[in-house]
């Protein structure tokens, strides 16, 4: 319960504010979600207003934003004390996943890391290479954002080798972000 209800959160705290990681959310979507969230919160008027530009710029859709995640991650560390035996790299992933949403890149990292350790552990080999591939591909990003392309490279291409392999995708655009990758690296190994 705790899991789901932070991956709510923090799906719906990647489609506001003015870094977006998800297709913003429709106006009608937006002001439902606030109104019913923030149903008690003094700053509601201010941020039907600023969700009305549509621009996803105002100081008040950013704090609603990072009030999203708060409650995201203390959802997600509810799930992880409660969790016990039970695999669940979908947890740890989500966690990364918020860590990066918010910038933290180096605890990022370590969440996608304790992903790898609940992944080798899942009984289907199957359901173990996809959760791998999404894993694999989130550690590349990851090492990119922290300055670390040849790890970044070395990560999505591990990630593009297990996809080519299970002969189905789950991580879309995979090769085309290897290729950029390479080609960033290669422009700036020119420079």
């Amino acid at each position: 319960m705790y899991y789901e209800l932070g991956w709510e959160y923090l799906d719906k705290s990647a489609s506001l504010g003015s870094r977006l990681r998800n297709p913003p959310l429709s106006l009608e979507q937006s002001k439902q979600l606030a109104s019913l969230v923030w149903r008690d919160d003094a700053r509601l008027p201010q941020l039907l207003s600023e969700l009305s530009t549509d621009q996803h710029t105002g100081p008040t859709e950013n704090a609603f934003k990072e009030y999203l995640q708060t409650k995201a991650s203390e959802n997600f560390d509810r799930a992880l004390a409660t969790k016990g035996e039970h695999l669940m790299p979908d947890l740890f992933l989500s966690r990364g996943v918020l860590l990066i949403d918010k910038g933290d890149t180096q605890s990022a990292k370590k969440e996608f890391l304790a992903e790898l350790d609940e992944v080798s552990q899942l009984p289907s080999p199957e359901a173990r290479q996809e959760a791998m591939i999404a894993c694999y591909y989130n550690l590349g990003i990851a090492e990119e954002a922290l300055g670390n392309s040849r790890k970044a490279l070395s990560w999505i291409r591990l990630a593009e080798q297990e996809q080519n392999q299970l002969g189905k995708t789950i991580i879309p655009g995979l090769s085309d972000d290897r290729q950029k990758l390479e080609s960033t690296m290669s422009a700036r190994d020119r420079e």
